[in-house]
């Protein structure tokens, strides 16, 4: 026996339930309302030359927060700006290792870049072997080594594509990055290089190349990242050839504190609400710069690919939104799916009213 406590309520109070349930579960609703992709961080560490070389305690102290932090952060990839050693010694060689293998072994992407204090020796330490059996480490220019090179990884419903490319890198560099970005049409393009941006925004000589040879002309990229000049973080948002924004980012602190105080940029990626904030933080100090704060607009610079009716699932039919501003029909609903959108809207009903009369306080039992 079916049996609920009763209370009394006003036959108003029913019919509104009951008008307000029909209209929620009749209502046509888009399949895809916003971007269900979970937030997700990527972390930079800024010319690392003098932490490295001089202050251990402090550099190590970066990818030891970062290994500590990637399940509370959700931290996929670690970026370098290059100029990972001042003094290019073994010993420094040595500790830059130390610190990267952190990052390494936690399971997270890394990107060490060659800078210009890196030209000697970088590919003996991070050349393509040291990303052997990395199935997002996806080549370099010469095979060989390192001087340039391309990762690819996912996020959510997102695909990136990092273009990592050492300091000053020649028209020819730059023409197979290109290339790179022409096989890979579906993905999000990311730059990470040394030398690009000023202290005021402006680029560099090499950074004039770069934008010239490549960025400008390729609005799949969305982002780029440098190092090089230092004096803290600046942001300068630009418009490519095709008006798409690409957020430009100077991050480099090498000569703020103790060789950079072990400060890092930390972008985090909200798909959801179509942002993405960055932060300046330095686990060393425990403390941010808020000279680093900034709060973007993020959308995909790849063209926007239409739902259909398959891609909204068998069982559809009616009138949809395309996630792209337009309509597609799925032609007239059968009986079998009116009835069941009919069962499920009276089921909805029905527990809509138990839970309005009584909330949580009812039992059934027989």
């Amino acid at each position: 026996m079916l049996f609920i406590e009763t209370r009394k309520l006003s036959c108003w109070t029913i019919l509104y339930v009951l008008i307000v349930s029909l209209e929620i579960i009749l209502s046509p609703q888009p399949a895809f309302a916003v971007s269900m992709d979970e937030n997700f961080t990527i972390v930079i560490f800024p010319d690392t030359q003098g932490m490295v070389s001089y202050r251990t305690i402090i550099w190590e102290s970066m990818p030891q927060w970062v290994a500590d932090n990637k399940n509370s952060e959700n931290i996929l990839a670690v970026f370098s700006t290059g100029d990972i050693t001042d003094d290019s010694s073994s010993s420094s060689w040595a500790e830059a290792v130390t610190g990267w293998n952190l990052i390494k072994n936690a399971g997270i992407i890394y990107v060490p870049i060659r800078g210009n204090h890196d030209a000697a020796n970088f590919n003996n330490y991070f050349g393509p072997t040291y990303f052997a059996g990395k199935s997002w480490y996806s080549g370099s220019i010469d095979g060989s080594t390192n001087n340039n090179y391309w990762i690819k990884f996912e996020a959510g419903s997102h695909k990136y594509l990092v273009l990592a490319l050492g300091y000053s890198p020649s028209r020819s560099d730059l023409a197979w990055a290109s290339g790179i970005i022409a096989a890979n049409p579906d993905r999000e393009v990311i730059v990470v290089t040394h030398s690009y941006l000023n202290m005021d925004g402006s680029r560099t000589y090499e950074g004039n190349a770069i934008w010239k040879g490549l960025v400008n002309n390729n609005p799949g990229i969305f982002l780029v990242v440098c190092g090089h000049m230092h004096g803290g973080a600046v942001y300068a948002p630009v418009k490519g050839t095709q008006g798409n924004t690409v957020h430009q980012f100077l991050f480099d602190y090498q000569d703020v504190g103790d060789h950079g105080d072990g400060y890092m940029g930390i972008l985090n990626f909200q798909p959801s609400i179509g942002k993405i904030t960055t932060s300046v933080y330095s686990a060393y100090l425990g403390k941010n710069d808020s000279n680093g704060a900034f709060t973007l607009n993020y959308t995909t610079p790849l063209a926007c690919m239409p739902k259909t009716c398959i891609s909204l699932g068998n069982s559809t039919c009616g009138s949809w939104s395309d996630g792209c501003g337009g309509t597609i029909n799925c032609g007239s609903c059968s009986i079998s799916q009116i009835c069941k959108g009919l069962y499920t809207a009276i089921k909805s009903i029905f527990w809509n009213i138990i839970l309005v009369l009584y909330g949580n306080d009812y039992s059934i039992g027989k």
